[in-house]
């Protein structure tokens, strides 16, 4: 929650890589036009049905497709929320060609506590609140990206 593609705990991920293996290719995914539009999307929207730019799952399929250095196939690692779209990805568009799907932090049998905010971060100390209070409601469902993976233990059948 709060992390972007070029910044935070993923980008520092990313460096290593690339320091590790020199030759390497690797492809940051990037929702919308800027880092903070790449910010706002993880956290506003439906996965499935991403009013702002596009179905969000569509839109980075079809841009790994165009991407001439992947064509022949290539690893997905993700990072927490990251690897469960990443894990949407794999499942859904088997055109991809993704070899290897790596995950780290990710929580595929959901949350039933969203992660704690940065000190700073409004956006996320504003929406956290909204999961407590209705995570099941069909409006915040269908627009906090983190209530399409929460789950309550107590309350399954919702």
């Amino acid at each position: 929650m709060g992390d972007t593609c070029c910044e935070n705990s993923i980008n520092h991920v990313k460096a290593i890589i690339e320091q590790e293996i020199p030759s390497v290719y690797v492809y940051s995914i990037k929702i919308g036009e800027t880092v903070n539009q790449d910010r706002w999307a993880g956290f506003k929207g439906n996965i499935n049905n991403q009013k702002y730019y596009g179905i969000q799952l569509e839109v980075v399929a079809s841009e790994l497709m165009k991407d001439e250095k992947l064509k022949n196939g290539f690893y997905g690692l993700g990072f927490s929320q990251g690897g469960l779209f990443l894990r949407g990805l794999a499942q859904r568009y088997t055109g991809l060609n993704m070899k290897r799907l790596i995950t780290l932090g990710s929580p595929h049998s959901g949350v039933a506590n969203p992660p704690a905010c940065r000190n700073n971060d409004f956006t996320c100390k504003s929406v956290r609140p909204l999961l407590y209070k209705g995570v099941y409601l069909p409006y915040i469902q269908n627009n906090i990206i983190q209530a399409q993976y929460f789950k309550d233990i107590k309350r399954l059948n919702e």
